[in-house]
């Protein structure tokens, strides 16, 4: 269970991050909300498919489980935004997709 809580913190801390910088008053949009859900199920259906349990792997007396399953959803939250940037025709990326 702390797992799935690791995850879903992961997603919340990247959109804190988030709120207080330049995307500001966009992470309350229903797009991003709705993205997140759906990084937060990702990332718990992740930890549940690769029977990740707390303790499997320690370094140093610390529970890397809980690093590697919030990592998830910090590192999901990034892909779902990349991913609807380089959707964007109103961005220009740098390899071209988006033309503007």
């Amino acid at each position: 269970m702390t797992l799935y809580l690791a995850a879903i913190l992961g997603a919340l801390i990247y959109g804190g991050i988030d709120w207080i910088s330049e995307t500001g008053k966009n992470v309350l949009s229903k797009k991003y909300i709705f993205t997140t859900i759906i990084n937060i199920l990702a990332g718990c259906s992740l930890i549940w498919a690769l029977e990740l349990k707390a303790g499997q792997f320690e370094i140093a007396g610390i529970d890397a489980m809980k690093i590697i399953a919030m990592s998830f959803g910090i590192f999901g939250q990034k892909l779902f935004k990349a991913l609807i940037s380089m959707a964007n025709k109103n961005i220009k990326t740098r390899f071209g997709i988006n033309k503007k």
